[in-house]
């Protein structure tokens, strides 16, 4: 009897033991999986930063004070850097040479797709690169136009300066003639008095 007495309630002592674990220690979260890590973006083909940016408009700084000889010499030398297809330093600074060229009026052909890898390549989009190379498209095809223009404008120049001449050859032939005939007239009218003598 003595043991049925203190069994009883040493059983529900261990139950609401048990029990207060279980209201007073919430289960443990679930564990969430882990999230997938961002892509890192493809290494671009030329530095897209503004420091990249910054040393180009400095290149073109540099330009401004060379004579039209030294900068013939520049656009060979970057034309022979530029790498088929794709976009690189030496591709811009070709085109900063051309502008600065045509703000000289020096006549130099500007490839009309010169920068065409730059405006395309996916991992330039929105970038400090891709930018100035929109700009810098704009300003070379202001310039192209502004030279076929001026091309345009010396051709007829020169083609009325040779109907010009034309004209005074021409004119002079006349003035030639006309001395001609003033002085055979001129004889014609002396020989009869020469004669009367």
């Amino acid at each position: 009897m003595t043991r049925n007495r203190f069994g009883i309630p040493l059983l529900f002592a261990v139950a609401a033991s048990a029990a207060g674990c279980t209201l007073f220690n919430p289960p443990a979260p679930t564990p969430q999986p882990p999230s997938e890590p961002e892509p890192m973006p493809a290494e671009p083909l030329m530095p897209s930063d503004a420091d990249e940016v910054a040393r180009l408009l400095n290149y073109y700084r540099q330009l401004q004070t060379m004579a039209e000889k030294e900068l013939e010499q520049e656009r060979q030398r970057q034309s022979a850097a530029i790498v088929d297809e794709r976009c690189d330093p030496a591709r811009l600074q070709l085109g900063l040479v051309l502008l600065r060229a045509s703000e000289l009026n020096l006549r130099l052909d500007i490839p009309e797709n010169l920068l065409k890898p730059c405006l395309i390549e996916p991992t330039l989009v929105n970038t400090s690169g891709q930018n100035l190379a929109h700009l810098l498209q704009s300003q070379l095809r202001v310039a192209s136009g502004y030279q076929l223009r001026v091309r345009a404008v010396t051709q007829e120049a020169e083609l009325l300066r040779k109907e010009n001449l034309e004209l005074k050859r021409q004119l002079d032939g006349l003035k030639a003639i006309e001395r001609s005939l003033q002085d055979r007239r001129r004889r014609q009218t002396e020989e009869p008095n020469g004669t009367s003598r």
